[in-house]
């Protein structure tokens, strides 16, 4: 309990002796990963856009006037690539917009008539077959326009693959920007504290009792910076959030409590990780140093 005790007021002495040091490490390990799960929060709701958008292969065939929809429900139900379809009246599709929209859905009436022409939602049975269908659909005379998140999906996939590859060069840039700082603060700790450490081994001190208050002085460091990282996470994803639903409520934003518990968990546990790592690796490269007699 005694040696608890010491490593405790130790690691504390520390960081209240070299205050300014230890505050720029704690700052530059948190903004280190507080940009790790900015990246990560992109890259996750980029992945869950493009894998709903996928799911959903939908096309939405907007009729010319005076169309006959029911030949045009024929000719698409004779393709080979369709799954399903729904037929959607103007009168349903505003009262869709509107309910999407929600208070801003005032803006519609000022349109006065209903804008909106008849329409068909295709389903494709293969995402492969979207584009292929497209083409089919627009060479009908019966179709003004098809929409359809094809070439968006395609650019959603090239983006997510470089936020997903920007993920990992972050986790190299926080590895080594943060083990650089935590390394060369614990060294300062170290030869700072060389007269002590050289006293406490002629008097009989192990090696582990000498390095344990340091290697708790990164781990703190690292593990605040993680935890200030997450909660400023919280504060600025919590607000987007809000924004996003409500000036683009068509944007689906990952809000699952339990998938952002889990980033912000593994965020905390990888710094306080780091922070262990990074410590020992100073201590037992200098602890041999630091312990020869004076």
């Amino acid at each position: 309990m005694d040696a608890i005790i010491y490593i405790f007021n130790n690691t504390f002495r520390l960081l209240r002796r070299q205050w300014v040091l230890s505050l720029l490490t704690l700052l530059t390990a948190a903004a280190m990963f507080w940009l790790l799960g900015i990246i990560s929060l992109a890259s996750i709701n980029l992945t869950n856009l493009t894998t709903q958008l996928e799911s959903d292969l939908i096309l939405q065939v907007y009729l010319r006037k005076n169309a006959d929809i029911d030949i045009l429900v024929d000719k698409i139900r004779k393709t080979n690539w369709v799954s399903d379809l729904e037929t959607i009246s103007p009168e349903q599709a505003l009262e869709s917009l509107e309910e999407r929209l929600g208070h801003q859905s005032n803006a519609m009436r000022l349109l006065g008539e209903n804008p909106l022409p008849w329409s068909i939602k295709v389903s494709v049975n293969n995402f492969s077959n979207i584009d292929i269908m497209a083409k089919a659909l627009n060479s009908m005379d019966e179709v003004e326009e098809v929409v359809y998140a094809g070439a968006f999906i395609k650019r959603l996939e090239k983006i997510s693959s470089l936020t997903n590859s920007g993920v990992i060069t972050m986790i190299f840039l926080v590895l080594f920007i943060t083990s650089l700082v935590i390394f060369n603060t614990i060294r300062i700790s170290l030869f700072s504290q060389i007269e002590e450490i050289s006293i406490m081994s002629l008097i009989g001190a192990t090696h582990s009792y000498i390095a344990y208050p340091f290697i708790f002085q990164g781990i703190v460091l690292s593990g605040l910076g993680s935890i200030l990282a997450v909660l400023g996470l919280i504060y600025l994803y919590g607000a987007g959030v809000r924004v996003f639903q409500e000036s683009l409520p068509f944007l689906p934003l990952v809000n699952e409590i339990m998938v952002l518990l889990k980033l912000y968990l593994m965020l905390i546990l990888f710094g306080i990780g780091l922070g262990w790592v990074c410590s020992y690796i100073s201590v037992s490269r200098y602890i041999s140093v630091t312990t020869k007699p004076i």
